[in-house]
C-alpha cells in the first residue's frame, strides 16, 4: 500500500506527536508499505529509513494547498493518514479539509487525533457544550469525510461523541506503543546503568519517564524520595526525558528544568536525584534506564490513560506501575493487577506506595506480570499497525 502520512511535527520537535509520528512511519515501513510524509519545511533535514520525506508546507495555511495538491497527484497514495493536532497546525483551516483533496485522488482518508481532552475534565459541561456546537466547526471535513479516526484511548473515542454519534462509530483505538529504542540486552544494561548511578544490588531505583513539565507530578514525586527514603536510605530517582524547553513558554511558564533543579535542591535529595536529560529517538539509553528501574512512578495531574506514551514506556518494559487516577477512571487499569493507583497524589501517598511495592516481593512479581499483560493486550507494535493497515484499506466503519 502507498500511504502519505501527514505530520506537521517530527522529531527534533519537542512533542510526543513528533516522536509517534515517526514510529508509526518507521513501522509502516517496515512491514511493507511505500510510506511518504507530507510535513513542515523545518524537517528538511530528516531523513527516515525506508521512508520518502516531503517537507514542503509552509505555514499550512491556504498559501500551502497548490504544493500539497501537487504532492498528492504525484504520490497517488492508496492510503492518506493525517495526524492532528490543531496547535501543531497552526490551528489553520487548511489541514482540515485534508480528507476531501485525499478523496479526490483516490485515496482512502484516515484522521489520527492526538488528543481531544484529558480525564480530569469530565464533569465539565459547558466543554461538553462547546464541544458539540463547535466541533464539527473546529475540525472542518477531518470527522465527516474520514473513513476511519484513529484515537489514541476510548476517553477519546467518546469525546468524539459529544460532538457526534456517527463520528464515536468510525472510531478505531489505537493507543501508542513505546517510542522508546529497544535496549538490545536487559540485563547487561540493567547492570551497566545501575553500576553507572553508583547503585549494589538491592538498592531501589524509582523511575519517571516522560518529557518534564508542570502536571506531571515531578514536585511530589520529588518531595515523596525523602520519604522513601526514611525506609531505603540509599534510594535514587532517575527522571527519564529531558525538560520542555522555555520557548515552550505557554506550557512551562519558565525555564522548568531550573525550578524542577531548585525543588530537588530545596529537598535535600540533589545526590539522590539523576537527571538524564533530552534523548535522540535512536538512542537506546531511556530503555537501559527503564531496565535498571525497580519501579515506575506517574503521578500525572490528569491522570494515567492508555493516551500516555510513558505508561505505554514503562509497562511495555516490564516495571511495577504506581500512577494516578483520573477523574474518569482507565478502566484498562486495575489496582493490584497491572497496576498500584494512588488515591491521591500527595507526597506520602506516593511514598506509602513505592515502599509498599519495594517491600513486597509478591506484589512487586504480580504488578510486573500485569504490566506486561498490558502491553501485550494495549501496546504491541504489530497490533498497532495492523489497525492502521485496516483503517488505510478501508476497513468498514
Amino acid at each position: 500500500m502507498r500511504i502519505l502520512y501527514v505530520s506537521a511535527a517530527l522529531p527534533p520537535t519537542e512533542v510526543p506527536e513528533a516522536d509517534l509520528a515517526l514510529r508509526q512511519c518507521l513501522h509502516l515501513a517496515e512491514a511493507g508499505h511505500d510510506v511518504h510524509v507530507l510535513t513542515t519545511e523545518a524537517h528538511g533535514d530528516v531523513e527516515l529509513p525506508g521512508v520518502t520525506v516531503h517537507p514542503i508546507a509552509r505555514t499550512w495555511g491556504w498559501s500551502d494547498a497548490p504544493r500539497i495538491w501537487r504532492l498528492l497527484r504525484a504520490v497517488r497514495p492508496d492510503g492518506l493518514l493525517i495526524y492532528f493536532l490543531g496547535t501543531l497546525y497552526n490551528y489553520k483551516a487548511f489541514p482540515t479539509v485534508l480528507p476531501i483533496l485525499g478523496r479526490l485522488v483516490g485515496a482512502t482518508p484516515v484522521t489520527e487525533f492526538s488528543n481531544l481532552g484529558s480525564g480530569g475534565d469530565e464533569s465539565a459541561k459547558l466543554r461538553r457544550l462547546v464541544f458539540r456546537l463547535l466541533g464539527p466547526f473546529r475540525y472542518g471535513a477531518l470527522l465527516p469525510v474520514s473513513r476511519r479516526l484513529v484515537v489514541l484511548s476510548d476517553l477519546h473515542r467518546r469525546r468524539l461523541g459529544e460532538i457526534s454519534r456517527r463520528a464515536a462509530d468510525k472510531a478505531v483505538i489505537v493507543p501508542a506503543p513505546s517510542l522508546l529504542h529497544e535496549a538490545s540486552d536487559p540485563r547487561e544494561a540493567r547492570r551497566r546503568r545501575r553500576a553507572e548511578l553508583g547503585l549494589d544490588d538491592g538498592v531501589p531505583l524509582v523511575a519517571f519517564i516522560g518529557r518534564l513539565y508542570p502536571g506531571k507530578g515531578i514536585e511530589e514525586l520529588v518531595a515523596a524520595l525523602s520519604e522513601i527514603r526514611a525506609t531505603h536510605p540509599q534510594a535514587k530517582l532517575v527522571l527519564i526525558g529531558g525538560a520542555l524547553s522555555p520557548e515552550h513558554y505557554w506550557i512551562t511558564h519558565g525555564d522548568y528544568g531550573a525550578h524542577i533543579d531548585d525543588v530537588i535542591a530545596a529537598a535535600g535529595v540533589r545526590d539522590a536525584v539523576v537527571r538524564t536529560g533530552e534523548f535522540d529517538w535512536h538512542d537506546p539509553r531511556p530503555s537501559e534506564f527503564l531496565y535498571a528501574a525497580d519501579v515506575c512512578v506517574l503521578p500525572l495531574e490528569a491522570g494515567v490513560y492508555l493516551y500516555n506514551s510513558s505508561l505505554a514506556a514503562a509497562a511495555s518494559h516490564g516495571l511495577p506501575l504506581v500512577v494516578s487516577q483520573g477523574q474518569v477512571p482507565e478502566e484498562a487499569l486495575v489496582h493490584g493487577d497491572n497496576a498500584y493507583i494512588l488515591d491521591d497524589r500527595a507526597p506520602g501517598t506516593i511514598a506509602d506506595a513505592v515502599v509498599d511495592v519495594l517491600g513486597d516481593p509478591e506484589l512487586s512479581a504480580r504488578l510486573r506480570r500485569g504490566a506486561a499483560g498490558l502491553a501485550e493486550t494495549w501496546f504491541s507494535w504489530e497490533s498497532a499497525v495492523a489497525k492502521l493497515e485496516d483503517a488505510l484499506a478501508g476497513g468498514s466503519a
